[in-house]
């Protein structure tokens, strides 16, 4: 029955490392878009900002920052849904730990 136990909270604190390693990798893969995204952002600002000046017509700068605006847009609701993901994962690896800590008792 020991045994068995411990073979448990080896599996337990095996899987707990995983899902600690997955996080990781999924926060570095966010902050990594997030920085990716910003440079983006600057440059397509700074684009638009340089045609505007060269453009006769208001119209087209409006529609050039409109497009932006849905690629932005687009781009916040996927950072949303990877936010979303990662609180399932912290969920997950919590309710892990909270078994380990079970098993240990």
């Amino acid at each position: 029955m020991l045994a068995q136990a411990r073979i448990r909270l080896e599996n337990a604190e095996s899987a707990i490392s995983f899902m600690q390693r997955e996080h990781t990798k999924t926060l570095e893969g966010l902050h990594e878009e997030i920085r990716s995204l910003k440079h983006k952002c600057a440059e397509l600002s700074f684009q638009l900002t340089i045609q505007s000046v060269h453009k006769d017509s208001p119209d087209d700068a409006r529609a050039a920052q409109a497009t932006l605006k849905r690629a932005l847009d687009a781009k916040d609701d996927e950072c949303e849904r990877l936010r979303l993901r990662l609180a399932e994962k912290e969920a997950e690896a919590q309710l892990l730990r909270e078994r380990v800590e079970e098993s240990e008792r």
